[in-house]
């Protein structure tokens, strides 16, 4: 994809109103604020979808990422330390269902 319709489509795709953003300081502050009507209808559509087994787990996992962001986790026992952490549910077909 070339860089100008990168940048174009960055600056125009929103998903949440930027107006009614809260502030940091405020009881209902959310990092996550701009894309969490994307994040919501895909767990509503994963809840869906996902039909567990009666063998289940509940992991942590961290997800690779080198640019800069202030939902990164610094975990210094892991094989990757500092990035994403997210918790997967997955039962015994491998059928996972992330939760951040």
């Amino acid at each position: 994809m070339p860089v100008r319709k990168f940048v174009w489509i960055l600056g125009n795709l929103h998903l949440n109103d930027n107006n009614l953003m809260p502030k940091k300081p405020e009881k209902n502050f959310d990092k996550l604020y701009k894309v969490r009507p994307f994040l919501d209808h895909l767990s509503e559509k994963f809840l869906k979808v996902f039909k567990p087994g009666l063998k289940q787990a509940i992991d942590e996992s961290m997800i690779k990422f080198k640019g800069r962001s202030s939902l990164k986790q610094y975990m210094p026992k892991k094989p990757i330390e500092r990035d994403y952490k997210v918790f997967m549910r997955c039962d015994s077909r491998g059928i996972s269902n992330l939760h951040w």
